[in-house]
């Protein structure tokens, strides 16, 4: 209450000017007040904007990514499934090199993925998962080695001309083309390319063995043999022993090839967990990010609202005021001269005050008085 009479008995003192330019001054001030009050609301509703579109944005990263790891999964057993019947360099032009592509791509996508989540204002919950981030693209990187490795092995098993399927084959011809007409030694070379044919189709590694055990009866049967000439045998036997190492080293290139396979498969199902979990979290950013622009958009409505009715007060305050200020005033000033012209010199103002209408309402009555002892 003290507070009011200061502000009265200030407001009270000052002249016609300084009431003036104040109340200009609050006028100009709530304008400026309420242009503030927009450019906050509209500057949180950017910033609201802002975090919906880069949530939006991962999110999308996120599902490119896995969508582009599955493709390359896909190309991955498609090349395996058909390499063998379509050819290796068709096989790999087809799959192996968009596949290359695709996981290059994946690790492009994930570089952005990590650098826009340290720029952008996620939540901690999202800003944790940039170990798991970590841990995708260098699983990434990992997969498309092995992938390549996985590749390289079946290009040495199976590049036409040199492939050492190719190369067993050769040696088989080979010796078809001398053993074929003995019958022992012909029934034990189909023994052995049926063995192998088996191999092939079912990579058991007890068909190679049946395999290599009727090579060694075979070696025994062009050692007994009276039909081959000295030579003949020498260059049958350096068949045999070339097959055998050729299929030795099949059967290690299958045993790595497994191995890759195996890793592959491993870095599969620890990267599915992990984009899971990436898709899970970035939805519910997303969902947070919506809720929170309308939650913003709210606030700022309400905000703006108020402030308008606010500053509706303050002008209705401050009309009033000046009314009792100066209007009243000038109406109380007016009836009195009026009523001295009309020659009642009774009348007087009640019109009080240190400012200039104070002062002209004295000068009223002073005249008033004056001309009423006269």
């Amino acid at each position: 209450m003290s507070i009011l009479k200061k502000l009265s008995g200030f407001w009270r003192r000052q002249g016609i000017a300084p009431k003036f330019g104040l109340a200009f001054v609050l006028l100009m001030s709530l304008i400026a007040v309420e242009g503030i009050v927009g450019i906050l609301a509209l500057r949180s509703l950017e910033q609201a904007e802002n975090v919906i579109l880069d949530s939006a944005r991962i999110r999308q990263l996120v599902y490119e990514m896995d969508a582009d790891l599955e493709r390359a999964r896909r190309m991955h057993r498609d090349f395996f499934l058909q390499y063998r019947e379509i050819g290796f360099e068709a096989a790999y032009a087809q799959f192996v090199r968009p596949a290359l592509q695709t996981l290059d791509r994946v690790t492009a996508l994930s570089e952005e993925l990590r650098s826009l989540i340290a720029r952008t204002p996620v939540s901690d919950a999202l800003r944790r998962l940039n170990v798991d981030i970590n841990l995708y693209l260098s699983t990434t990187r990992r997969f498309a080695e092995t992938f390549q490795d996985v590749v390289n092995v079946a290009e040495v098993l199976t590049r036409p001309g040199t492939g050492l399927h190719d190369q067993l084959e050769q040696r088989t011809v080979a010796l078809a083309a001398m053993l074929d007409s003995q019958e022992q030694t012909r029934v034990l070379l189909q023994e052995m390319n049926t063995f192998e044919t088996r191999y092939q189709l079912t990579r058991k590694r007890s068909f190679m063995q049946s395999a290599f055990n009727a090579a060694f009866s075979l070696t025994k049967a062009i050692g007994a043999s009276q039909t081959l000439t000295p030579d003949e045998k020498r260059l049958a036997l350096n068949l045999l022993a070339e097959y055998g190492n050729i299929a030795d080293r099949i059967l290690s290139h299958d045993v790595n090839a497994r191995e890759l396979f195996n890793d592959f498969a491993l870095q599969s199902a620890n990267m599915d967990p992990i984009a899971r979990d990436l898709k899970e979290q970035t939805s519910a950013e997303v969902d947070a990010a919506v809720s929170q622009i309308g939650t913003t958009r709210v606030s700022a409505g309400v905000l703006i609202v108020l402030s308008a009715l606010g500053g509706l007060g303050c002008i209705l305050l401050i009309a009033r005021v000046l009314d009792l200020s100066v209007t009243r005033k000038v109406v109380e000033l007016t009836r009195m001269a009026g009523e001295l012209r009309s020659g009642n010199l009774d009348a007087r103002t009640s019109v009080s005050g240190r400012d200039e209408f104070g002062v002209l309402a004295d000068t009223f009555n002073a005249m008033a008085s004056r001309m009423q002892q006269l």
